[in-house]
């Protein structure tokens, strides 16, 4: 089918090949047949309910139902998820929906939005875009594990028709 033969951080062209020959494109691509399903396994893990946006400026969201921001996620980030005494703010995300998280997780109907950074002493925390006042959201934090383990029930809970012969896992930091 196809490979990529170096490292991504060269600048010069790497080769490719495709049906046994060195191709001169940055691409190959090959049509498959039958039956196909994707499956999507972003591993997140809701750690609060769903939250209204009560004050918010631009992208930084200064409050949630009229309590301070910051320092009520500091609160419940699940203790197990900080490693020494330090939490990434690159696996916390704010999830956009109306329903509650384990339904919205269920159906797919959320919307996650990267956190840029947060300010302890305005209590706000900083989006990747704008969030208006009145946006309904839960907070979520993306973890490896989750994604596996995510990925292992959705297999499982394939029905036995469309058991895979095979599979490609494309894997991304978000």
């Amino acid at each position: 089918f196809g490979a990529l033969v170096g490292e991504a951080q060269l600048r010069a062209a790497y080769p490719l090949w495709s049906a046994g020959r060195i191709q001169t494109t940055r691409w190959v691509s090959e049509t498959l047949g039958g039956q196909a399903e994707i499956l999507v396994a972003p591993g997140i893990t809701p750690f609060t309910p769903l939250w209204r946006v009560t004050e918010a400026q631009n992208g930084e969201i200064a409050s949630c139902d009229h309590r301070p921001l910051w320092r009520n996620l500091l609160r419940l980030i699940p203790h197990e998820r900080v490693k020494n005494g330090a939490f990434s703010l690159q696996r916390l995300f704010a999830c956009i929906s109306e329903e509650e998280p384990e339904a919205a997780l269920a159906n797919g109907q959320y919307e996650m939005i990267a956190v840029l950074g947060t300010n302890s002493v305005a209590d706000t925390v900083t989006l990747a875009r704008r969030v208006e006042p009145g946006t309904r959201l839960f907070w979520a934090i993306r973890e490896p594990q989750g994604a596996e383990a995510e990925l292992r029930h959705k297999l499982q809970a394939l029905p036995e028709a469309l058991a895979p012969a095979f599979g490609l896992m494309v894997s991304c930091i978000g």
